[in-house]
């Protein structure tokens, strides 16, 4: 079985990659489950974007949510 990411490991994510996965990564740096984060992203809570039929949350707006980038 695969271990839990990190928060530590989540925000290193965010910062570096322009569009992230939606589980795990963005449902650890928002503390939700794995239905939570996907129904918030439905609802357009949360940036995303559609690559086939792939959806990635965008890094730039949830940085800014998290107050993890300079403005």
């Amino acid at each position: 079985m695969e271990k839990p990411m990190t928060i530590e490991e989540a925000i290193q994510e965010v910062m570096r990659k322009p569009l992230i996965d939606l589980w795990p990564t963005t449902a650890t740096l928002l503390d939700l489950s794995r239905s939570a984060v996907y129904d918030a992203a439905a609802r357009g809570e949360i940036d995303t974007m559609d690559i086939g039929r792939l959806r990635k949350a965008i890094s730039s707006p949830l940085r800014q949510k998290l107050k993890l980038e300079a403005k």
